[in-house]
């Protein structure tokens, strides 16, 4: 609930009350116009990490070009911004929880992330169980957790919920608050069609570009996987 039902609560009231920016606009259009630009690179972040492991092949490589020749994890470091600056233009309490708190934990998977391709290459033994501190004559005991979908159907969930609150927010206004104001301001305007372009295209992102393993979760932590962004 930190992305779609706080944000989307505060960002689409009636009473919402922006930067006076009426004298100039051109910097709410500007920082968008740079949204645009980190989500483009974003997308082909992971288009190049997609390309790293060939269809059926286990061979991985380390990822070059738009940020990866700098730093590690180059799309993390631009989700980060487009939620950073998001915050700065909307200028809402919860943006700014939900833009720290997707910040440090991108932050967290970046540096293991890192820490892999240095163990990795380049003669990582990966997913070995001696990897892990287990001995041969060690007892390793499975426990089921029931009914499993896939990790693809996970982020598919995941990112359907803002894609459904922010516009139930924006459009039924009358049903959440008890002022309505069907002059919505500029930022709210953009800000909503930003918001369903970003999470639309991590649906295309899940269904089309990144490639899953076999693994899967239990459905019963759904809820909780995916909380966050709903």
């Amino acid at each position: 609930i930190l992305c779609g039902v706080s944000i989307g609560y505060y960002l689409f009231h009636p009473l919402y009350k922006p930067y006076d920016i009426e004298s100039k606009p051109y910097w709410v259009y500007g920082l968008f116009f740079v949204l645009l630009i980190l989500e483009f690179l974003n997308l082909k972040c992971h288009l190049i990490l997609r390309n790293l492991r060939p269809r059926g092949t286990k061979n991985r490589g380390i990822p070059h070009g738009y940020g990866f020749n700098h730093i590690s994890c180059a799309n993390y470091f631009y989700e980060s911004l487009i939620w950073i600056i998001f915050s700065l233009i909307t200028n809402t309490l919860t943006g700014y929880v939900f833009s720290f708190v997707a910040t440090t934990q991108m932050t967290i998977w970046a540096l293991k992330k890192h820490k892999n391709y240095k163990r990795e290459f380049p003669n990582y033994p990966s997913g070995t169980l001696n990897e892990n501190g287990i001995k041969d004559s060690d007892i390793l005991i499975f426990k089921d957790l029931g009914v499993q979908i896939s990790w693809r159907l996970v982020y598919v969930i995941e990112y359907l919920g803002p894609i459904i609150i922010f516009p139930f927010f924006y459009f039924c206004d009358k049903y959440v608050y008890s002022h309505t104001n069907k002059n919505k301001h500029i930022i709210q305007i953009f800000s909503l069609w930003f918001l369903l372009f970003h999470f639309i295209k991590r649906e295309f992102e899940s269904l089309f570009i990144h490639r899953f393993s076999n693994a899967t979760m239990p459905i019963i932590r759904v809820p909780i996987n995916c909380g966050h962004y709903w």
